[in-house]
């Protein structure tokens, strides 16, 4: 595709959704940059894989991904998990990101750079990241079998003996054959190498654009690029070509394996450099992709972050919504304390509790609050929601969710700023002991430095917790015909219950209903349930 075309698909597609298919198993790839800081530990802190998993961020990549580069996919995905450390972090993703939305011809340019990039989901991008020493006899051998084969091609043209023309057919023989053997494990890492090589040529391309906003990024970076700028001249590994008189030609002189070679040998001593540099490239292309999502999105703003440790933790949102959920109510939120939010089955409790959660998440993570407005203090966000089956390997509900909130708790214990967000907290157990354990367990959650919203179905909690959790609730409307909910947060706790009444409405038998409400209000009137 010519550049004008490619710039032309590449405008018209800013601010629309993304179309890209994902195969079950690119996620392996696309979370490697992320596991490789994982296993690094230089960040400070990472959204873990029980909040991905309740917040669905996989998803919400899928909605950002624009998918013009590896470096580019794999450094949304790490940005969707890393929430801003610190207010210099902060400023520098949302400097690029208002660059992408204010600055369209720049933006293009770029885009269209990281586009001949592209992304090769084959080329495992991270090994290239550890600084290794080469053996060097491999090199050496594919060397002396091509100087052996042109001196004996040398020598049979001066000789035209029957030893020369044996020397000769048998490096003729012996080298397609050691290319064939020795290609096959190298094919598994030249996709890797050569997009190592794609990188660097890239950087260069966005560098000779001269952008004055982006010089700090660049400068950043200008150092490890004059190292790795040798490896441009040698070029990508080309271990296939096509063309039958050519594939002689490599497997006679072993021009694939030496280039090979020679550039995996110049790359493992550049690691770190290379490392930087994919991260630069995938900053830029991320920004771009926040700028494309907040073109698109009716309710998108920029929060505003306070990194003050000394402060009491808060959040405050008009307008807050989800990004995932289709026509999601707006919802108001104002608060510097714990809450506690009750309300019936499918009156909201749920996707409000995930809606601060990700808004919270995004607005540190991609400097973008889906809201009218946002501001909050940066916590570390830690949920407990619907355990999912396939992670219980072989666990009760119960253990795994304990599992769940006892790692909240230790985060705290080693002095993190929390923001804690559970949904029905330990489902998985008795009335009795869920309700007395739970309350133990948020109390335990509230302290000063850190701040606890809980969605709960038992009431008593709210009693039990009136001095340390303020109330909200969520209702619903009733008639003898249906059920209707506003799915607006309000003050207090809620008055109302609907299950039995669901059991009306979908036409289960009158007086299994009335048996079942009468049970229920004796119970509410005595505390007892005979």
């Amino acid at each position: 595709m010519s550049d004008r075309k490619l710039k032309k698909h590449l405008k018209s597609n800013f601010g629309q959704p993304s179309k890209i298919k994902y195969a079950e198993e690119d996620f392996g790839r696309i979370k490697e940059y992320l596991n490789y800081r994982r296993k690094l530990e230089v960040d400070p802190f990472l959204i873990d894989e029980t909040t991905s998993r309740d917040l669905d961020l996989d998803t919400l990549f899928k909605k950002i991904n624009l998918g013009y580069s590896t470096s580019g996919e794999q450094m949304l995905y790490y940005y969707l998990h890393s929430p801003s450390p610190d207010e210099k972090t902060y400023k520098h993703r949302k400097h690029l990101i208002h660059l992408m939305m204010n600055e369209p011809d720049t933006r293009l340019n770029l885009s269209l750079a990281l586009s001949k990039l592209g992304r090769n989901r084959y080329a495992k991008v991270t090994d290239n990241f550890e600084a290794t020493e080469r053996n060097p006899l491999y090199l050496m051998g594919y060397l002396a079998l091509v100087i052996g084969l042109i001196a004996s091609i040398v020598n049979f043209a001066m000789t035209f003996t029957q030893l020369s023309v044996f020397i000769m057919l048998f490096f003729v023989i012996i080298n397609p054959l050691v290319r064939e053997y020795r290609r096959r494990p190298m094919m598994q890492d030249v996709a890797s190498v050569n997009y190592a090589v794609s990188m660097i040529i890239t950087f260069s391309r966005i560098k000779k654009m001269r952008v004055d906003k982006l010089t700090p990024l660049i400068e950043d970076c200008e150092a490890d690029f004059l190292k790795l700028k040798p490896a441009i001249k040698i070029g990508n590994v080309s271990a296939v070509s096509g063309n039958e008189y050519i594939e002689m030609m490599l497997g006679w002189f072993l021009l694939d394996l030496i280039s090979y070679e020679l550039l995996k040998g110049f790359i493992a001593k550049h690691g770190k450099e290379l490392f930087n540099i994919h991260q630069k490239l995938g900053e830029i292309e991320a920004a771009i992709a926040v700028a494309s999502l907040r073109a698109s999105a009716k309710y998108a703003t920029d929060p505003e972050i306070d990194y003050n440790e000394n402060s009491l933790p808060f959040i405050r949102g008009e307008g807050i919504v989800h990004p995932l959920v289709d026509q999601c109510v707006p919802n108001t939120m104002n608060s510097n304390q714990a809450m506690i939010i009750t309300g019936s089955n499918a009156s909201g409790k749920s996707t409000f509790l995930k809606t601060v959660a990700i808004n919270h998440l995004m607005s540190q993570c991609i400097c973008t609050a889906f809201a009218e407005s946002f501001s909050a203090s940066a916590l570390n966000l830690y949920s407990s929601m619907a355990i999912s089956d396939k992670l219980l390997a072989g666990e009760s509900y119960y253990i795994s969710e304990i599992k769940s909130i006892k790692r909240i708790l230790e985060a705290i214990a080693r002095g993190e700023r929390v923001l804690c967000v559970i949904d029905e907290v330990l489902r998985g157990t008795n009335t009795i002991e869920r309700i007395s354990a739970s309350s133990e367990i948020l109390r335990a959650l509230n302290v000063p430095s850190s701040m606890s919203i809980v969605a709960t179905h038992d009431l008593e909690l709210c009693q039990l917790l009136k001095d340390s959790y303020v109330p909200y609730h969520f209702q619903e409307e009733v008639t003898e015909t249906e059920m209707t909910f506003d799915y607006k947060m309000k003050e207090g706790q809620a008055l109302s219950r609907n299950a039995i009444k669901l059991l009306h409405l979908m036409g289960f038998e009158a007086d299994m209903v009335k048996r079942a409400d009468a049970t229920a209000k004796q119970y509410v009137e005595s505390g007892k349930w005979l």
